[in-house]
């Protein structure tokens, strides 16, 4: 008794030759060049109307093919190559057409049309072939890949007969240098095509490479050729196009007929036997019946072959839970049409299949189908699991907004209350310390009688501590308007030099007598867009900073302009600031510790708020630079217009000082 090969569950194989071996694969391609030649010496547009209708027939060809074998082979490289090749071959049928004396299309004169249709079809040949080894491990859309060649082939198309495509040839001159260079273009997008096709060479079959290969060297040779002609009927023509006609045998062997004949080798070629399959593979009839079953099937269902074999599919790995009259995979065997990816429920067992359907055509009749299954029940759980996370944290979220929503409320009913109060202090404590610093000033000055050494030293402690009490009381009221943002900016022009003098005319007390020198170098043709009470304010406070921490030496003051900018150094010589210290310098409430921060008093805010006004107020910038015991360099950088400096405030330092300087000591 004699074993079908649907019941030892193995598929038949066949022994195939060579195909370089294959006395056609030779004879084919130099009969068609004879041809051609001797078609040359008759007529030079016949012989351009063969050469070329041969390699639009093949590129036909090769798309049909890479179409209808796609359900069964799922190869991507393959649909991707006939996609694209599809519309190479409607390139090239209306570059024939448009052949000088074709007289096809009324608006063709001379030969230029062509020649950029050429070139069209050229570089959308080498741009297929460059992007197609990617498809060896990836997939791709066919439907998506064909549409947008198409839109590439048909934007060409449009271009060249509506005049917008670069010349290619003039006549009784040749070939343009765009035509010339686009052909080194092409040949060098062709040589990285073969580098790729290597790269990816162990998902190719050996043969298909060295086919595929040979076959873009023959294209980059014909494009060669296609450098040197100055008349389209010269002899450098028909040598590229007998070389196109050999590149297209080349690739129809390759591609149409090595996957006609060896589909599961093109496939996968370390899958040698049927049972080799990954996925649960069932050969059934066209009533359902199956009659063939890989291994990976057997182990899906659970069942043994004898138990398979025989059996309608749908008793098998079908939703039981749905009639074979309902089942939409049993409908589609039923309608012998294919499917692809269909994925399924079975609630019973609460798992997920993906079916395909490819039919199995004996002549021209579909004699039967080939089923495939594929397990995605992790895959859903794991997705079904990621959309339950997804909810959770979304729900998780939203009640976190909803808690930041109402604290954000809280916190803001908090700030209009801090603003009432500070509102309120500053009238409840401005006034009577005012007051204190007003009469405290008349008694020292004798206006109500006679002081001794004694009351005028305890009035001057009193006078001094209200000033004191006064100014922090200004300097905290001023940051909290800053940071809640209700500062008032008024902008006017301001300039410099003016200002300069009224904040030295307020710090000037602090160096009488101490034997420090004050050196002030600002251009008086420095004017500002700026609000002049804050700029002021930043610099009397620079300005007492650096007279509270010097004993002895100097203070210079140096403004230059700098593009849309102003930097003014403020550069001492006093006792310094160690570089541990410079980290927290524009921070609140911090004093640095040095021999002169007990004498100089201060509450660690001048600074802060100095910083404050000039980057969220003046829209400017400050840094410092120090060396223990040498002294520090305060540096300013302002916009001239704070109105067009918005946000942001651009610091250029490739300046130059103003030509008119003043100094005062």
């Amino acid at each position: 008794m004699t074993t079908s090969p649907a019941q030892s569950g193995t598929l038949p194989t066949k022994t195939h030759t060579s195909t370089t071996r294959d006395p056609g694969f030779v004879a084919l391609p130099i009969a068609m060049s004879a041809l051609l030649i001797f078609s040359a010496n008759y007529s030079f547009l016949l012989f351009h109307t063969l050469a070329e209708l041969f390699s639009i027939v093949v590129a036909v060809l090769l798309s049909v093919v890479a179409w209808q074998m796609y359900f069964f082979t799922k190869n991507n490289f393959l649909v991707f190559l006939g996609s694209g090749y599809f519309w190479v071959g409607v390139l090239d049928l209306m570059h024939t057409l448009a052949y000088k004396g074709m007289n096809i299309f009324p608006s063709v004169v001379d030969s230029n049309p062509s020649v950029q249709l050429w070139l069209g079809s050229r570089y959308l040949e080498s741009s297929i072939l460059l992007c197609a080894p990617l498809f060896l491990t990836r997939t791709v859309s066919r439907h998506m890949a064909f549409a947008v060649f198409a839109v590439i082939a048909i934007a060409i198309f449009t271009l060249v007969m509506n005049g917008n495509f670069p010349l290619g040839f003039i006549e009784g001159q040749g070939l343009t240098a765009f035509k010339i260079n686009s052909e080194y273009v092409i040949i060098t997008l062709l040589a990285v095509a073969i580098s790729m096709l290597w790269q990816r060479r162990n998902f190719i079959e050996p043969g298909m490479l060295k086919l595929m290969i040979a076959s873009i060297v023959l294209t980059m040779g014909a494009e060669l050729a296609f450098t040197f002609y100055v008349s389209v009927y010269g002899l450098s023509n028909i040598v590229g196009h007998i070389f196109k006609l050999c590149s297209y045998w080349l690739i129809y062997v390759a591609v149409v007929r090595t996957c006609l004949q060896q589909p599961f080798t093109a496939m996968a070629r370390d899958v040698s036997t049927y049972e080799a399959i990954p996925d649960a593979t069932l050969a059934i009839d066209n009533a359902g019946i199956i009659y063939q079953a890989n291994q990976a099937s057997l182990a899906l269902a659970g069942l043994e072959r004898n138990k398979i074999v025989g059996k309608h599919c749908h008793a098998v790995l079908h939703p039981g839970s749905t009639p074979a009259a309902e089942c939409p995979v049993c409908l589609h065997i039923q309608d012998r049409r294919p499917v692809d990816k269909l994925t399924l429920h079975h609630p019973q067992r609460d798992i997920w299949f993906e079916y395909t359907l490819a039919p199995v055509v004996t002549g021209r009749e579909v004699t039967g189908m080939v089923q495939t299954v594929r397990d995605l029940t992790v895959q859903h759980k794991a997705e079904f699991a990621l959309k339950e996370a997804y909810d959770s944290m979304e729900n998780q979220v939203r009640a976190r907004t909803m808690d930041l929503v109402t604290a954000n409320n809280k916190l803001q009913e908090l700030d209009r209350l801090k603003s009432m109060f500070i509102a309120s202090m500053s009238h409840e404590l401005r006034t009577p310390l005012n007051s204190i610093i007003g009469f405290t000033g008349i008694m020292l000055k004798g206006m109500t009688g006679t002081l001794n050494n004694a009351q005028n030293d305890q009035l001057g402690r009193v006078r001094a501590s209200a000033q004191h009490l006064l100014a922090l009381i200004s300097d905290i009221i001023d940051i909290s308007k800053i940071e809640a943002g209700r500062v008032e900016v008024s902008l006017e022009p301001v300039n410099l030099h003016q200002t300069m003098n009224e904040a030295m005319s307020n710090v000037k007390t602090l160096l009488d007598g101490r034997g420090i020198e004050l050196h002030i170098e600002v251009p008086e043709d420095i004017d500002l867009h700026t609000d002049r009470v804050r700029l002021r304010q930043v610099l009397i406070n620079i300005l007492s900073n650096a007279a509270k921490y010097t004993e002895q030496g100097t203070i210079h003051v140096n403004a230059v302009r700098e593009m849309q900018s102003i930097r003014i150094d403020v550069q001492d010589t006093g006792v310094g600031i160690d570089s541990k210290d410079m980290e927290r310098l524009f921070e609140p409430f911090e004093r640095v510790n040095n021999s002169l921060s007990v004498k100089s008093g201060g509450t660690g805010l001048g600074l802060y708020l100095t910083k404050k006004l000039l980057s969220e107020v003046l829209r400017g910038n400050i840094h410092a630079t120090s060396n223990p015991g040498q002294g520090s360099c305060f540096t300013i950088t302002l916009p001239t217009d704070q109105v067009s400096a918005g946000s942001e405030h651009l610091v250029n330092r490739s300046g130059a000082m103003a030509n008119e300087t003043h100094s005062y000591h």
